[in-house]
């Protein structure tokens, strides 16, 4: 009985991430993701869920935007995490 926030949409395509560097993907993800209904997100606690977690970057940018929306709070859960290439 966990409600399912579906408010954040992709909203600029963006390189593929695999070959870039965590900052590379931080800076190729700068404004690619909007929360479509703000009402609902402020005040909450969010929890995104990755399959696999890298460098990090989507995860950060969508909190981020989560944030900047009103979230009270905002948490990651991953199943597995690869080390980056450039060890960050």
């Amino acid at each position: 009985n966990v409600p399912v926030f579906n408010g954040i949409e992709k909203v600029k395509e963006t390189k593929k991430q695999a070959t870039l560097t965590r900052k590379e993907r931080l800076l190729n993800l700068e404004k690619a993701f909007g929360v479509t209904d703000r009402k609902s997100v402020k005040g909450k606690k969010f929890v995104i869920v990755d399959d696999v977690t890298t460098t990090g970057a989507t995860a950060e940018t969508v909190a981020k935007r989560l944030k900047k929306a009103g979230a009270e709070k905002v948490f990651l859960i991953t199943v597995a995490s690869l080390p980056p290439k450039d060890k960050y």
